[in-house]
């Protein structure tokens, strides 16, 4: 994920040298609209994520080829009618954004981006087994495998002249070989676990769809709540703004998505402990990666808002920067979502809760419109964050924390509260922006950067020092890298 991120990092500024600022724009809106056809899947990918890590853990690998045949079939009938819908709303997409007349090929690059949304969700099953299988280093390899093709032919195409259509065209091809490179290895690795169309089972296409569909739910909710921001800005501020905003959010987006793999690792192992009825260790966990999301969150949140002002200006320019009220309001929603993914991890693997956590989760997400709209019109974009900001705290960080803790009471667990106090730690982010914005000088900065360095050194030692009793980095098979940082840190 770190490379793929970093080789991205790389080609934007190259990008924006052959597109303008509202083709950039619109090739990144135009991907979420995509968000929307991607429900047409019904959640089985995620109900099959929780059901195959729990028959691993209890050893059923039997089942788990009807499971996967049943699961893949339902994604080929999702990826068709992707394709359906998206070729429809390929002739309505350029006036709905109200893109320059002056950007051609507009149908052809969105139907391009159709194509390969399908092929990767027929690529999800492949995918979730090898991450239900604690096997996620490899898909992460894969994927890494990926970025070679697709460089290429996005510089290739892009020297070309064929901007928008060379992105989509340049994604579409590279999606490919991750696929091909999944089946190869899931059939090679797993050869007891058939995934053909003549094990497609209905029972386990009732189980999927049962539970998918509150999946979907939370899925609807999910985009309302984080994939509508830039759709919303295009619409209420306008489309060529969206750049501005794509790129100030940028190192908030990557430190997400990289942070966002540490957690994903122990989706299989809340699993398999759930499988085999281990709540205490889930508990033990849960508890872990609650105070480590946080203290990620806030560090890294805190760090960005120092120099993102800088890394923008060498980046891609000055010009591109939206502002320190902007980055700030980014980095406290980044720190808002980001400190939910715990709770997402054990509610999705037990299902605990699934229909009333998801039907919650759609009014946050209508919510979350309304006000993104209302303060949007009213305030621009800073409006546009502050409505996610708000709903997210009425609704998800309270919401999922109460349903965590209801899952562990049921299982006769005692819980420690006191793992809230953490939260806390968000003053640090406000006491750096107030001081940042009021002194305005890079002495600031150089001071505040080592000393927000050492205080994680400290933060975090004292944190693995409470959680190494329990065993837990000797039990979670972490990334190599990220297991040998922290081992270091706790016995410095």
């Amino acid at each position: 994920m770190l490379v793929i991120n970093v080789v991205g990092l790389l080609l934007t500024p190259f990008i924006l040298k052959y597109v303008t600022r509202e083709e950039f724009a619109f090739y990144y809106v135009a991907a979420d609209l995509l968000m929307w056809l991607s429900l047409a899947q019904l959640g089985v990918s995620n109900s099959y994520n929780s059901y195959a890590a729990q028959m691993f853990g209890a050893g059923k690998l039997k089942e788990l080829s009807f499971l996967s045949s049943s699961a893949w079939g339902l994604q080929i009938l999702s990826a068709l009618t992707v394709i359906i819908v998206g070729f429809v709303l390929s002739f309505f997409v350029a006036d709905f954004f109200e893109v320059d007349k002056s950007i051609k090929h507009v149908q052809l690059f969105f139907i391009l981006l159709v194509i390969a949304s399908a092929f990767t969700i027929v690529n999800q099953i492949y995918s979730a087994l090898l991450v239900s299988a604690k096997e996620i280093h490899i898909s992460n390899r894969i994927s890494i495998i990926s970025v070679v093709p697709k460089v290429i032919l996005t510089v290739i195409l892009i020297f070309a002249g064929w901007k928008l259509v060379g992105l989509a065209l340049a994604n579409l091809l590279a999606i490919i070989v991750p696929i091909l490179i999944s089946i190869f290895y899931v059939r090679k690795h797993f050869p007891d676990i058939k995934i053909s169309l003549k094990y497609w089972s209905k029972e386990y296409n009732k189980k999927l769809l049962v539970s998918g569909l509150w999946f979907t739910l939370g899925g609807v909710a999910g985009i309302l709540i984080l994939g509508l921001d830039r759709i919303v800005i295009a619409k209420v501020v306008s489309l060529e703004i969206v750049a501005s905003f794509l790129i100030t959010q940028k190192l908030f987006f990557l430190s997400d998505k990289i942070f966002s793999q540490i957690l994903n690792v122990s989706r299989p192992f809340f699993g398999q402990l759930y499988g085999k009825g281990s709540y205490q260790m889930m508990y033990n966990l849960y508890k872990f990666f609650t105070k480590f999301s946080i203290f990620l969150a806030v560090i890294a949140a805190s760090f960005i808002l120092l120099i993102n002002e800088f890394f923008i200006k060498i980046w891609v320019g000055s010009e591109l920067y939206a502002g320190e009220a902007i980055s700030f309001w980014l980095a406290i929603n980044f720190i808002v979502q980001f400190i939910l993914l715990p709770n997402r991890v054990v509610l999705a693997t037990t299902l605990h809760r699934l229909k009333w956590q998801n039907s919650l989760r759609v009014v946050e997400g209508v919510v979350n419109l309304s006000l993104s709209i209302l303060l949007g019109k009213q305030f621009g974009i800073p409006g546009v964050i502050l409505g996610s900001v708000i709903s997210s705290l009425l609704f998800s960080n309270l919401i999922f924390n109460y349903y965590c803790d209801e899952f562990f009471r049921i299982h006769n667990i005692k819980l420690d509260n006191k793992i809230y106090f953490h939260y806390l730690m968000i003053l640090l982010l406000i006491l750096t922006y107030l001081l940042n914005i009021q002194l305005n000088v890079v002495l600031f900065k150089l001071i505040a950067i080592p000393f927000i360095a050492i205080f994680s050194v400290f933060y975090l030692k004292l944190l693995l020092n409470q959680s190494n009793k329990e065993g837990l980095l000797d039990n979670l098979q972490l990334p190599k890298y990220l297991t040998y940082f922290l081992k270091s840190i706790k016995n410095e």
